[in-house]
């Protein structure tokens, strides 16, 4: 006759090892969620932009070509041109 006495005693042991690591590895995972979910509420409420930082973000935003005066240039050859107002070009520095 077989003894499944220390059968039954061994597979319990090894239910609860695999309860246990489960319910470690749960607990590992709320911890993990828990500080995703704390560190996301505190980035949230706060504002780390400088107005030096807001300027840039706003000046790289902005359409530059607006400032710049646009002329109508005129080549009589490559070191000669003439720049007239309202054009669509970039007068070249003389």
């Amino acid at each position: 006759m077989i003894n499944t006495t220390g059968l039954i005693f061994f597979s319990k042991q090894l239910n609860l090892k695999i309860m246990v690591k489960k319910f470690l590895c749960g607990i590992a995972a709320l911890a993990i969620a828990a500080t995703i979910a704390f560190n996301m509420s505190l980035n949230a409420n706060s504002n780390n932009l400088s107005d030096l930082s807001l300027a840039n973000v706003e000046a790289l935003a902005s359409d530059e070509l607006l400032d710049i005066p646009m002329w109508a240039i005129k080549m009589f050859s490559s070191v000669r041109w003439e720049c007239t107002p309202d054009g669509s070009l970039i007068c070249p520095a003389p």
